[in-house]
């Protein structure tokens, strides 16, 4: 049986698909979650959003700062309703600069939808990591209510 998989192009490079070949696995800490936090941990973010009221649309930027507990190659974190535009990463004790990262999605119908961004440099222990992922919300959205002008 052949599972369908989906190809995202953004400027001209495949950086996102979805795949049922190689599920991310739950959280060992949290049974509700995908986020690999056993391996790398959220310290601090910056939420940049665009509100778009005649289009009903957010776009924003969400600039994670998080710090490596083990050798890890792959962010993962949870996400609902959105489409995920981009992802780029820093890796702080590389000096690299911000490097596109490839990505991809998955959805289960308990967990929800997880986002898995493939870092190219292992991140060691206490390593600090910086992951920029660009979005924008969809009609799957459901925290968000948009009132008419009545």
């Amino acid at each position: 049986m052949r599972l369908p998989v989906s190809l995202c192009l953004i400027a001209g490079a495949v950086t996102c698909f979805e795949s049922s070949f190689y599920p991310i696995k739950g959280s060992s800490q949290d049974q509700s979650s995908f986020a690999n936090v056993d391996y790398i941990r959220t310290t601090d973010f910056n939420l940049t959003l665009d509100v778009d009221f005649d289009k009903t649309v957010i776009q924003g930027t969400n600039t994670l700062t998080l710090t490596a507990v083990r050798d890890v190659t792959e962010i993962v974190l949870d996400y609902q309703g959105l489409y995920i535009e981009s992802a780029s990463y820093s890796n702080t004790n590389l000096s690299t600069g911000f490097i596109d990262a490839f990505f991809e999605t998955q959805t289960d119908s308990q967990l929800g939808s997880a986002l898995r961004v493939f870092m190219t440099d292992k991140a060691r222990p206490t390593d600090v990591v910086i992951l920029r992922v660009q979005f924008y919300t969809t009609n799957q959205s459901l925290a968000i209510n948009w009132l008419t002008k009545e």
